[in-house]
C-alpha cells in the first residue's frame, strides 16, 4: 500500500518535472494538471491510510479495555473486596464454596452496618 503512495509521489514528481523542460503552453498545463492531480491523490491516500489505522488502533484499545474490565469483573465475583467492617477480624473467611462467597460464620453475608459487635482484631 504504502509502496504504490510512494510511486505515486515519484511519478508527480517527475511530471512535474518534464513539464517545466517543454517550450509547448498547452503541454505545460496539461503536465502541470497531471502532476497535481498525483499529487493530491498521493497526499488524499497518505491521510486516509493513517486515518483507517488509527481507527483500528482505537478499535483495537477499545477491545482490550473492555476485554480487561470483564476479567476485573470476574476476578471480583471470585473474590470480592473485605468489607469495611471485616477489616483486620480475626473470623474474616473470605471464600468462595460454588460460587456462595462466605465471609465469616456469624455473618455469612456480611454486616449490614459500618461495625460489627463480632469483630475480633
Amino acid at each position: 500500500m504504502i509502496g504504490k503512495v510512494i510511486l505515486s509521489g515519484i511519478a508527480a514528481g517527475l511530471t512535474i518535472y518534464c513539464i517545466t523542460q517543454i517550450d509547448n503552453p498547452t503541454l505545460q498545463m496539461a503536465g502541470s494538471i497531471v502532476g497535481a492531480s498525483t499529487f493530491g491523490f498521493t497526499v488524499t491516500r497518505l491521510v486516509l491510510e493513517e486515518r483507517r489505522s488509527r481507527k483500528a488502533r482505537a478499535a483495537e484499545a477499545r477491545a482490550y479495555v473492555l476485554m480487561i474490565r470483564r476479567m476485573n469483573q470476574e476476578r471480583l465475583r471470585r473474590h470480592p473486596p473485605i468489607p469495611q467492617a471485616c477489616r483486620g477480624c480475626r473470623h474474616y473467611h473470605g471464600r468462595s464454596y460454588h460460587g456462595n462467597f462466605l465471609i465469616c460464620g456469624m455473618h455469612p453475608y456480611g454486616v449490614e452496618t459500618e461495625t460489627c459487635g463480632d469483630w475480633e482484631g
